[in-house]
């Protein structure tokens, strides 16, 4: 029987498997003229924010769309950085105001808002997480270096409060309203915390003193980092009980960002020496990968900083490309059973128009 050149290509799909595990595209989201950027979240249409230089060398937040990086601007001063982006482009982050001051801050797709500090003599804040709602999560710092966490929601900032101590920092916020960061216990250590709307749960350590939450899915899991009571720092997901997710190597290792799948992204050192580079993690459910054992060796990247993944796995953060530190994407490519899959049907419907046009 003679076979189409479709039906060899779907053939050699099912029997030749890549002889590399290439699991996922890097894209370079460029910059606004500078040299360097930074990828800090992507919402699930795979738009992403962060900071990116300018010809100028100011670090400004941007929006990119799947196709542009945008310039955001700033509220009347030199420079911004977006944090978090919600499913409608929403932005939140941090800009200057024209005296210099850094104050959290909402783009809505078209103005950047100033949303203030919390009353008592603050002098900066930045919001760190956003919502499908417009509720906005971050912290407002006070001369004395002490933070306090916000909520912010109908034009009000409201504190979240403390663990018993006199700090907290707000990193994440879901779309029941569930808030997560790290707040100062009575003792005076810093301990992850979630916060239901009402109350502020200390959610506790890997045996350590300290420890941090930094992102909260849809479904309530949430992913940070610990102290553990040998001294190392390693990342954590939560699901009522605190798991620790391990390291690259070294000792050091912390999640950003997570997916309703349990899917976790973040840094790790990869050894003890201290002038090596932390390398992005990718933890599937039951193990830590490298991200840069998953990408083409040939691509010229080092992924350093993994920060922010959605429900389809696409993940952006930080890593070096051409000698600049540079935000990227990627994106995950299909396992060889799905690109058969494909393959298979487009030959199936190849025979189907055959038969149909023979008749």
């Amino acid at each position: 029987m003679r076979l189409s050149a479709l039906t060899l290509i779907a053939v050699s799909l099912v029997v030749y498997p890549a002889s590399a595990e290439i699991c996922y595209t890097v894209t370079d989201l460029g910059t606004l003229g500078g040299a360097e950027s930074y990828g800090r979240d992507i919402n699930e249409a795979g738009w992403v924010t962060g900071w990116a230089e300018n010809s100028s060398g100011d670090d400004r937040a941007f929006l990119f769309d799947g196709t542009t990086m945008v310039d955001l601007g700033t509220l009347g001063g030199s420079q911004s950085a977006g944090h978090s982006i919600n499913s409608s482009g929403h932005v939140a982050g941090v800009g200057y105001d024209a005296s210099g001051s850094p104050r959290a801050m909402v783009h809505d797709g078209t103005t950047m808002h100033n949303l203030g500090i919390l009353p008592g003599g603050g002098d900066a804040s930045v919001a760190v997480g956003i919502n499908d709602a417009g509720i906005v999560v971050g912290h407002t710092r006070y001369p004395v270096f002490d933070f306090q966490a916000f909520v912010y929601s109908g034009g009000t900032m409201t504190s979240l409060g403390t663990l018993g101590g006199t700090s907290s920092r707000g990193s994440d916020i879901n779309n029941a309203g569930h808030m997560v960061g790290d707040a100062q216990d009575a003792a005076g250590n810093y301990h992850a915390y979630l916060h239901d709307g009402t109350t502020m749960h200390d959610l506790g350590t890997l045996g350590g003193t300290d420890s941090d939450a930094e992102a909260i899915s849809e479904s309530g899991l949430v992913a940070g980092g610990s102290m553990r009571s040998d001294g190392s720092y390693h990342a954590f997901l939560y699901d009522g009980a605190m798991h620790d997710l391990g390291i690259l190597g070294g000792d050091w290792s912390e999640a950003r960002d997570l997916n309703d799948s349990g899917q976790v992204v973040g840094s790790s050192n990869i050894d003890f020496n201290p002038d090596s580079d932390n390398h992005a993690f990718f933890y599937d459910g039951s193990t830590l990968h490298d991200l840069n054992n998953l990408i083409d060796p040939a691509s010229g990247w080092v992924l350093w900083d993994a920060h922010g993944i959605n429900s389809a796995g696409q993940i952006t953060g930080m890593g070096l490309f051409g000698g600049h530190r540079r935000a990227y994407l990627l994106n995950p490519v299909p396992e060889p059973g799905s690109l058969a899959m494909l393959a298979g049907l487009a030959v199936m419907g190849l025979l189907c128009w055959r038969r149909r046009y023979k008749a």
